[in-house]
């Protein structure tokens, strides 16, 4: 019995000894510093600017938008009681303005990449005006639902500029349309 505790307990040993170091090695993690380098790269980043319609764009934003109209019709009144909008119950609204927010800084920060890439002029252009359209599509989205809304352009990279934008007042729709549609 004592061999086997022995053995058992040089079994243990071994395995604790041999075990991983909690070092990591981030030397091959992207960051936006080096991930904007080909157009792949930049592509990715484009697609992620996409993401956000898919919480937005689904059966409760028609059903909210729509539902009252003569466009659409729904024979239920458990999905027409879901639909008591108001600043106490937001729903809708909530998950409008936040998915709308995120594709903004999602589009800001690809069109800040793809500016500073070592891409090509010719290469840069469509993926730009890509990810500008995109952007202007979100604030369109936003200026629709809410009117006035706080608006910036700029990458949201620090705390500073996340504090600064955080304190930013609501800027008119009508202004905001303008300068994103020349």
């Amino acid at each position: 019995m004592k061999k086997r505790k022995n053995w058992l307990t040089a079994l243990l040993s071994m395995f604790v000894l041999a075990s991983c170091s909690l070092e990591e090695d981030t030397s091959s993690f992207s960051t936006p510093d080096n991930f904007y380098q080909t157009k792949e790269q930049c592509l990715s980043a484009l697609n992620s600017c996409y993401i956000p319609l898919n919480g937005t764009y689904n059966y409760t934003l028609f059903i909210a938008t729509e539902a009252c109209t003569d466009i659409m019709y729904i024979n239920s009144g458990t999905l027409d009681s879901r639909l008591d909008i108001s600043p106490a119950k937001p729903r809708h609204g909530e998950t409008v303005w936040n998915n709308g927010y995120k594709g903004v800084m999602y589009c800001n920060a690809a069109i800040n990449g793809i500016e500073n890439s070592p891409l090509e002029e010719n290469e840069k252009l469509p993926l730009l005006g890509e990810g500008k359209i995109m952007r202007a599509f979100y604030y369109y989205l936003l200026t629709s639902f809410f009117g006035d809304v706080p608006f910036y352009t700029e990458h949201v990279a620090d705390v500073e500029t996340q504090q600064k934008i955080g304190r930013l007042g609501r800027m008119s729709a009508v202004e905001t349309r303008e300068y994103l549609i020349p």
